[in-house]
C-alpha cells in the first residue's frame, strides 16, 4: 500500500456523503502491514511514511480525523518501526455507523 488520496478517492468522498447526510463524525483509519515491507528499501518505508503523513494532513484540513495503524510492530526495511498489537481494526471499528474500505490505489 503506497499510496493514500485525500483527493479523487471515491471510498472516501462516499464516507464524507454518508458523515454529512446522518450528521456524524467521520473518522479515517490508514492501515499499513508492516510485513508487506520486509525487503523494502529505507527510501520505500520513507517514502510510504510520508505520504501518510501527507494523507494525515489532508484528512485535518478537510476536517476530517484520522488515525494511522501500522500492524504488526517489527523490524522493517532496516527501520524499527512500532505498531500496536493488541488493538485491531475490528475493535477500531467495533462502534461504527457504518464501515467504508479502499484497496491502495495501485
Amino acid at each position: 500500500c503506497d499510496s493514500f488520496r485525500a483527493q479523487n478517492n471515491e471510498a472516501l468522498e462516499l464516507s464524507k456523503a454518508l458523515a454529512n447526510e446522518l450528521e456524524l463524525p467521520l473518522v479515517v483509519l490508514a492501515h499499513i502491514d508492516l510485513r508487506l515491507f520486509q525487503q523494502a528499501s529505507k527510501r520505500h518505508v520513507y517514502f510510504v511514511l510520508e505520504g501518510i503523513a501527507e494523507f494525515e494532513e489532508a484528512l485535518l484540513e478537510q476536517g476530517i480525523g484520522a488515525c494511522v495503524r501500522l500492524d504488526p510492530a517489527q523490524e522493517v526495511g532496516g527501520l524499527s518501526v512500532l505498531g500496536d498489537e493488541n488493538e485491531n481494526v475490528v475493535g477500531f471499528c467495533a462502534k461504527a455507523w457504518a464501515v467504508v474500505t479502499d484497496r491502495p490505489h495501485q
